[in-house]
This record gives C-alpha cells, sequence and structure tokens, in this order.
C-alpha cells in the first residue's frame, strides 16, 4: 500500500528518472579507445615461461620464451592502487626508447584494463593474462611485479614499492644493463 502510493505521489510530482544517456562503450575495442604499440619483438630466446599471450592489439599472440632482451615488463592490474602510481613511469620509459616495454595485464577483466589504460595513456605494447598464468609461472600471486630481461635473455625481478622514473631506471641500468 506504502508503495503504490509513494509510486502515485512521485508521479504527481513530476518526479521520474532520468532518461538514460548514451555513454562511452565499456567494451571499447582496443583500436578505438587505446592506441597501443603492436606487439611485435626481436625474436630470440629468453629465459621466460614457454606461455603464449594475446597482444590487446589484435593479431598473432606472443610466445614469451621467444622475446628477445633487453626488455622490461611490468605486470598490472586496475585494481591494484602501487601499479597505478607506478605506470606513469613505464610509460615515460617506454617514450625514451631505451628499451622495450611491455605491459602484462595480470588478474584482471579486459574491460576493466582498457579503460584505465585509456585513462592512464597507454601506448606500449599490452598482453593479456586474465588468470595470472605468467604471475604464477614466475612464482608470484601478488601485483604489482616487474620482470627485466638483459640481452641474454636472463630474466631477474622486482616485487615491492611502487617503482618511480629514477627507482625503474636505476633497476634497468643494474639488472640489464641499459642506461
Amino acid at each position: 500500500m506504502r508503495a503504490a502510493l509513494l509510486a502515485v505521489l512521485l508521479v504527481l510530482s513530476g518526479c521520474t528518472a532520468p532518461a538514460p544517456q548514451p555513454g562511452p562503450d565499456p567494451n571499447p575495442a582496443p583500436s578505438e579507445a587505446v592506441h597501443f604499440a603492436e606487439c611485435a619483438f626481436e625474436a630470440g630466446e629468453s629465459k621466460l615461461p614457454d606461455i603464449e599471450l594475446p597482444c590487446f592489439t589484435g593479431g598473432q599472440p606472443v610466445r614469451l620464451s621467444q622475446v628477445k632482451g633487453p626488455l622490461v615488463i611490468n605486470f598490472w592490474a586496475s585494481w591494484c592502487p602501487p601499479c597505478l602510481v607506478e605506470l606513469p613511469a613505464f610509460q615515460r620509459l617506454a617514450d625514451n626508447k631505451t628499451v622495450p616495454v611491455i605491459g602484462v595485464a595480470s588478474l584482471d577483466r579486459r574491460s576493466e584494463s582498457l579503460a584505465r589504460a585509456q585513462r592512464v595513456g597507454f601506448r606500449f605494447p599490452m598482453l593479456d593474462d586474465p588468470e595470472g598464468r605468467l604471475l604464477r609461472q614466475l612464482g608470484f600471486n601478488a601485483l604489482p611485479l616487474t620482470v627485466f630481461v638483459d640481452a641474454q635473455g636472463n630474466v631477474t625481478t622486482y616485487h615491492g614499492p611502487a617503482l618511480t622514473d629514477d627507482t625503474l631506471a636505476a633497476q634497468v641500468r643494474e639488472r640489464i644493463g641499459v642506461a
């Protein structure tokens, strides 16, 4: 009875829900929303796990064991606050082209990763690993994680406080010898 009376009062007072407004597509195609670099890497051998992951831009999946270093791989998720703090430093590293950078959206829904990447302005190549297969193969279950691959394919990892421009540059120098 009360609910019916409330509905009648709302209609009589002109209080109605606004018509839904068209908004951005919650699952935009990568080519429309984010302009990632293509997932094209120099072929070689690395000591990364032999896992194949899809590239956000489509095309052929990337087999990580066949990606040649030197290389920096940043594992992140849209729900990870430290990941979001360090993401701009990875974009700046990619922009200065001293070393290739790959992002791996891990343990996250593709739509959430794409939305966050659009807000941050990612442009470096991005792989999608919603189940965290590569993360687990590397022996980790938490984010953020940064993987450094040197020219000989040797892999080292960093899991700690969010990296800044300075700490990321220092890690790149120490771990893979690129200034």
